[in-house]
């Protein structure tokens, strides 16, 4: 580890293959190998420029020279002989996209939204990195959750190891050039997305974000309307780091969640979290009490409420169905 910066190709060289010029493309490490997916940029000039399928930007063909097209290419850089390469997929390949939200987890790969032409998409891909086979992941029925799409997101996994089922979403900016602030939990096992908060904290868009030791860090970013990058109406980007802590409960958590969610759930249809605590401790406090015993104190009955749709205006019967999958932002 010298810290030295070292150039890794010639792009003068005549018999270096290397990728078009490009923003916006997204990375991940796999083997000790890096990836490139996707990205917006020039059209490849260049008999040396690797790439796979493109699709012209029609919109800005009149002022931008030369044409600028989104990709969706995915291209492999080896650092210990410093060549790239593209890589051959097969499968329900994803469209050439820009910006979008991407987490390796294991030996899959999985790819949210990102921009396309004038359309900020919601659908969702899984590279299987052994056999390099696309498969796009559908909405489970009509009524199925799903978030809206949305360029400039982060997805991580919620936290370290190899029994990691679960991704996080936070943030992005839809088609509209709203910014958004609600934050999605993906089980990788069912397949099913889970809004968490709805808005959390505060829109953000176009930030990093990174797994460190069981915890999510998310850095910068935009928080406000989007708005024309004019000299009038230029905006600073935020320097607030957000930290996310999601992880299962334990056993005994899970068990007493559980019971928790058993008793709410078998009390009549009507009856609300209130109804509940104030029958049973003759206050509203009953649920606090309940998450204090177990460690999840007033800060965390928040999110609680939040992950299992619990509301003081709302019947809790579906309370203990997603009680033992629940995640906790400690």
């Amino acid at each position: 580890r010298t810290l030295v910066w070292t150039k890794v190709f010639d792009p003068t060289d005549k018999d270096v293959l290397y990728p078009s010029g490009r923003d916006k493309l997204s990375s991940f490490v796999y083997r000790d190998a890096i990836y490139l997916f996707g990205g917006y940029g020039a059209y490849p000039s260049s008999p040396n420029h690797l790439f796979e399928n493109l699709s012209q930007d029609q919109d800005r063909l009149q002022d931008l020279t030369p044409e600028r097209v989104w990709h969706d290419s995915l291209i492999r850089f080896d650092p210990e002989v410093s060549e790239f390469s593209l890589v051959r997929t097969v499968g329900d390949k994803p469209p050439p996209r820009a910006a979008c939200a991407l987490c390796r987890l294991g030996g899959r790969v999985f790819v949210f939204g990102g921009r396309l032409h004038r359309v900020r998409v919601n659908d969702l891909y899984c590279l299987h990195l052994g056999s390099m086979t696309w498969r796009r992941i559908l909405p489970k029925g009509v009524q199925a959750s799903w978030p809206h799409g949305r360029s400039w997101a982060v997805l991580s996994a919620t936290h370290s190891g190899e029994h990691c089922h679960t991704l996080v979403m936070y943030g992005g900016l839809d088609s509209d050039h709203n910014n958004l602030s609600d934050i999605w939990i993906f089980d990788t096992r069912t397949e099913i997305w889970t809004r968490v908060f709805q808005n959390f904290n505060r829109c953000l868009f176009w930030h990093a974000g990174a797994l460190v030791g069981g915890r999510v860090f998310m850095f910068g970013g935009f928080r406000h309307p989007y708005v024309d990058h004019t000299a009038e109406a230029e905006e600073v980007p935020t320097s607030q780091l957000l930290v996310f802590r999601l992880a299962q409960p334990s056993s005994l958590q899970t068990c007493a969640l559980t019971a928790l969610g058993l008793a709410l759930s078998s009390r009549e249809e009507e009856e609300t979290v209130t109804d509940y605590c104030t029958s049973h401790s003759g206050h509203e406090g009953a649920l606090t009490d309940y998450c204090t015993r177990l460690g999840l104190f007033p800060h965390h009955m928040q999110a609680l409420k939040a992950l299992w749709g619990i509301t003081t205006n709302r019947s809790v019967t579906a309370y203990g169905a997603h009680a033992p999958h629940a995640l906790f932002p400690l």
